[in-house]
């Protein structure tokens, strides 16, 4: 079989899925076809899925099984796949990983609920944030935030956020 000699563009996001996974864990490929590559070239111990055309039901099926979902799939130019927007509105992305045509995304969803704050924080062009939500949950930190415009904004924005550990080092 040919997927199973020498290296593979994959090679390096299946290495990385094997230092992350953690028991309960599941691997969805977008692409059944891609069953065999996985099989021959992955080392780790998680169960993989491969989707068929009707993926929503499966997904949902999968999510209530596995509290952490791994997606790997070809990337076909940067476009969201519809199984990417259906964990998007499931969980929060964890982990995102591109490598020679392909990525590599983890989805997890809290066990607990997070606890909003709110703020009232002000920004230029008549934006605000208004509430903050924030959950550590063993090594993942979740974090929710509630925007209100007064205005239409006039461009787009990006938004991140710095995380620091007790010292005040940026982790």
């Amino acid at each position: 079989r040919a997927h199973s000699r020498g290296q593979h563009e994959v090679d390096a996001l299946l290495g990385a899925l094997v230092t992350q996974e953690r028991p309960g864990d599941a691997i969805i490929l977008t692409q059944p076809q891609h069953s065999l590559m996985l099989s021959d070239r992955y080392r780790g111990r998680l169960p993989a899925y491969g989707l068929p055309p009707d993926s929503a039901s499966w997904l949902e099926r999968l999510s209530q099984q596995h509290p952490r979902l791994w997606l790997l799939q070809s990337d076909d130019g940067g476009t969201q796949s519809r199984e990417e927007q259906w964990l998007a509105e499931w969980g929060y992305q964890m982990h995102h990983q591109g490598c020679a045509g392909w990525r590599l995304s983890l989805y997890a969803r809290p066990t607990a609920s997070l606890t909003p704050a709110v703020c009232g924080q002000s920004f230029a062009g008549g934006i605000t944030l208004a509430e903050a939500a924030i959950l550590v949950q063993e090594d993942m930190l979740f974090a929710r935030l509630r925007w209100q415009a007064t205005v239409t904004p006039v461009r787009d924005y990006k938004v991140f956020v710095h995380a620091f550990d007790d010292q005040g080092q940026l982790i």
